[in-house]
């Protein structure tokens, strides 16, 4: 009869994070243009990121400003802009 199967002894060498500090410095370094073009490229794709913007209720001074999400500001990416699309 033949040897019954054995498994390998393989053992995982287990999860590997990248360096917390380092990937807050990187996130703290982004000037904000490059967070807004983040945040645009994300839309762009079809993805609804959260963005910020000033509140339109002037009386409520604790929020200042509001996170809404991209689509409820920017509209639908989907739609886009058509050239030539004007009716002359």
């Amino acid at each position: 009869m033949s040897q019954p199967k054995t498994k390998t002894k393989y053992v995982s060498k287990g999860e590997r994070k990248a360096d917390r500090q380092l990937s807050k410095a990187v996130k703290r370094d982004r000037t904000p243009i490059e967070k807004w073009q983040i945040k645009q490229k994300a839309w762009l794709k079809g993805l609804n990121p959260w963005i910020v913007v000033p509140n339109e209720n002037t009386a409520d001074t604790k929020a200042r400003y509001v996170r809404v999400r991209a689509e409820s500001e920017w509209g639908d990416p989907r739609k886009g802009f058509m050239f030539g699309s004007s009716k002359d």
